[in-house]
């Protein structure tokens, strides 16, 4: 049976200076907040939404995709479709799950719904996540230049959504990476 490769998801700091060129070093990187996963501490949390008087947008998060270990992959990691099968914190309202993949660092980033980039909640059906340079697949572990483009999350929600927090523990909120490998 193969063994799949090691991928890790990593937070950025909006607000720091460009990291490219340390994606893979995320631990000393400045600007690194932290590797997610499915602890409490390492999850992406958009914080509390209060709705009450208008439509908000939590603050914009960067993530990006690094690999660590190849594993039985000796080829490429390819086909990498980044969604989110997981929005059950959303019971009643319109709400938006806005996400943009860029190949660039763009510092202070503060993405809405007014940008027309939304993420899906079924498997998409191709790629929509690449290579930092806009390469289909991903042939190294431990190198900045395998790394993937940014992908940039924030929520925004109408006042019919109810007040609560989004993400975090305990939450209803989840993103998933699906690839393939050779």
């Amino acid at each position: 049976m193969a063994t799949p490769p090691v991928i890790r998801m990593s937070e950025w700091d909006i607000s720091y200076s460009n990291p490219s060129g340390v994606r893979h070093q995320e631990l000393t990187a400045s600007g690194f907040l932290k590797n997610l996963g499915r602890t409490s501490q390492s999850l992406l949390d958009f914080g509390s939404i209060n709705n009450t008087n208008n439509k908000v947008h939590s603050n914009t998060k960067a993530i990006i995709v690094n690999v660590d270990d190849m594993q039985d992959a000796t080829e490429a990691i390819y086909n990498l479709r980044f969604w989110c099968p997981g929005s059950s914190d959303f019971t009643a309202g319109t709400y938006y799950l806005n996400a943009w993949v860029s190949g660039a660092w763009i510092k202070n980033c503060s993405l809405t719904d007014t940008s027309g980039y939304y993420i899906g909640t079924s498997l998409p059906s191709g790629q929509n996540l690449w290579r930092q340079d806009g390469g289909t697949s991903i042939t190294a572990s431990g190198a900045d230049a395998q790394s993937s483009m940014w992908v940039y999350l924030s929520i925004s929600a109408d006042t019919d959504v109810p007040p609560k927090t989004y993400g975090g523990t305990g939450s209803g909120l989840y993103y998933r990476l699906t690839y393939d490998y050779r």
